[in-house]
């Protein structure tokens, strides 16, 4: 468990890395899991132990987390595998050091893979403002986009221009089952009151907790305070 999330706001909602634990990641996770049960359920692995996972761990998942500890192409392998094979799949967790190649193999929502997908975390480490850009992000949004199952969504992607953090915005009305929203909105400020108010009219009626990490540029915040009167919970 090379990564976790600490309860510090000094932390500014990124992940903390343990040299120690990443140091004593080279388990044989293969041998471990043929000794396991076929009843397991929850399982969270390095993307590069992804691959030594067998088929039927992954058929029988309802709950996986995958960290990318390297930052590099050669943690992708075997990610088709979890969404052909992860079918089972309530909760997903993509965290560490996201690379563009990542957002390739996320199927679209229109696909049959991860039916029952009911909670989705991705927490990006490290990229570049290049580095993830439009292509990477509408591959995002299609995979997310009319997953009525879908109730609790996490996205950190501080890189993120506003227009792609836009894109994101303007799905969220189509995911009318969600109930918790974490939401990153990328590098550049978001202090103007239209930008507030794009986010609050895209907001599921069913949202009932709300974290929002924001580029403040020393605007007032009054506009979000005020959007207390039209949704039906507390900011």
């Amino acid at each position: 468990m090379p990564f976790f999330f600490p309860d510090d706001e000094e932390a500014h909602d990124r992940l903390v890395l343990d040299s120690e634990s990443l140091e004593n990641l080279n388990y044989p996770i293969d041998t471990i899991l043929e000794a396991t049960t076929s009843e397991l359920q929850s399982l969270r692995i390095t993307a590069t132990h992804v691959r030594s996972v067998p088929i039927r761990v992954y058929n029988n998942l309802t709950d996986l987390e995958i960290m990318f500890t390297n930052g590099d192409v050669e943690e992708c392998v075997g990610l088709d595998i979890v969404f052909r094979h992860a079918t089972a799949l309530e909760s997903l967790t993509l965290v560490g050091f996201i690379i563009p190649e990542l957002f390739s193999f996320l199927p679209h929502s229109s696909t049959p893979c991860l039916p029952r997908l009911g909670s989705f975390r991705l927490s990006c480490e490290l990229a570049e403002p290049s580095d993830i850009g439009v292509e990477e992000i509408s591959s995002l949004c299609l995979f997310l986009q009319d997953r009525p199952l879908l109730r609790r969504l996490y996205l950190r992607i501080p890189c993120m221009t506003w227009y792609c953090t836009s894109r994101i915005i303007l799905i969220l009305k189509n995911l009318g089952g969600l109930e918790v929203l974490g939401l990153h909105t990328g590098r550049n400020s978001l202090g103007e009151h239209e930008v507030i108010e794009i986010l609050v009219n895209n907001l599921s009626p069913k949202l009932h907790a709300l974290h929002l990490a924001m580029n403040w540029g020393g605007e007032t915040l009054l506009p979000l305070v005020s959007v207390r009167v039209l949704l039906p919970f507390p900011l």
